[in-house]
């Protein structure tokens, strides 16, 4: 039976840590082990830790601690000390589902997988249900040379996909150190290295939202998305593939300086509005698109999102369109 590192960063988690571990330990995949990195907490989360550990006693648990680096730094310390053939992130405040493990070990050992994706749940603070999110609506075997377009696409948290441990290693795929997009990061550097890709029809975890969360952030580290995709073009190209994967990061990069761009509205100050969008117009511009597939229709109508937004940019940035998108955010959570 091949071996399962989980490895979970934690910072001032001490609400939700417990309820994390403790849906690890219910998995009926019994060969795992548990590796917590604690990102320099202040609250009592290592208290919490060091309990769980002492009433667990036949677990594998070990808890390592860090100055307050990130949540990157901590997975690459994971990944470091991780002993398993394959490995599952798990943020502290989520939650895997019940037989999560098993399902996806059986994905990508019953056909001969580097990777195994599958659905999840996202739920609120108090463990209310709020949607979910299909990856597939039937399970498949991707050949991941043929449809690394599909692949790059699907959301890359990494909570509801199991990753081959060794692989990671021999290729020294690591956790960029930026502030966001840090999942998107990892996954792009692995995602070349995979031959198949097993897509598994089942939640995997519950992803908790939360106000301080990175993806939630509405601060000036939306500009390290930038950052993201250097450092991807760079590991690409050390490693000799950004010729065969190369061009598809354009399409990706587009899409994400898009998703960043747009929490322009969330700033109340005009000029820093003008100012995000500045800086992804400039950004943008040094991409090179010339490999792109011009028939690839998401491609093509991003680019023309995109290229509206820029031509229209004052009304794109004007207190108008601001009020209006924050009141229909508003709407849609009420509903």
């Amino acid at each position: 039976m091949k071996k399962i590192s989980i490895i979970v960063p934690n910072y001032n988690n001490a609400k939700y840590i417990l309820q994390c571990l403790e849906s690890v330990i219910s998995q009926d995949y019994q060969n795992r082990e548990i590796i917590i990195i604690d990102d320099g907490s202040t609250d009592n989360s290592t208290s919490v830790i060091k309990d769980f550990i002492k009433n667990n006693k036949k677990e594998s648990v070990r808890l390592l601690t860090q100055n307050n680096l990130n949540a990157a730094i901590a997975r690459n310390e994971g990944i470091r000390v991780a002993t398993g053939d394959y490995v599952l992130f798990l943020d502290s405040d989520d939650v895997l589902e019940e037989n999560a493990l098993n399902a996806l070990m059986t994905a990508v050992e019953e056909n001969d997988a580097e990777l195994a994706i599958g659905n999840f749940t996202t739920i609120d603070q108090d463990n209310n249900f709020v949607s979910s999110t299909h990856v597939t609506r039937d399970s498949e075997i991707l050949i991941a040379a043929d449809n690394f377009a599909r692949l790059a696409d699907i959301g890359p948290a990494p909570m509801n996909k199991l990753y081959n441990l060794r692989l990671i290693k021999k290729n020294n795929i690591v956790w960029g150190n930026v502030r966001i997009g840090q999942d998107l990061n990892f996954y792009l550097k692995y995602l070349p290295f995979c031959k198949k890709v097993s897509l598994v029809n089942k939640n995997i975890y519950r992803y908790r939202l939360t106000p301080g969360s990175i993806s939630r952030s509405y601060d000036c580290r939306i500009f390290d998305i930038v950052s993201v995709f250097d450092d991807i073009e760079r590991f690409y190209k050390k490693n000799d593939i950004y010729k065969t994967y190369g061009k598809y990061l354009p399409f990706q990069i587009l899409k994400h300086y898009d998703i960043q761009m747009s929490k322009q509205i969330f700033f109340k100050k005009h000029k820093m509005r003008n100012a995000i969008v500045d800086f992804f117009i400039c950004s943008a511009q040094r991409v090179d698109f010339s490999g792109c597939d011009k028939a690839d229709e998401n491609y093509m109508k991003m680019r023309k999102i995109f290229s509206i937004k820029c031509r229209f940019k004052l009304l794109y940035i004007s207190r108008l369109y601001r009020q209006y998108k924050l009141w229909r955010l508003k709407r849609s959570k009420n509903d």
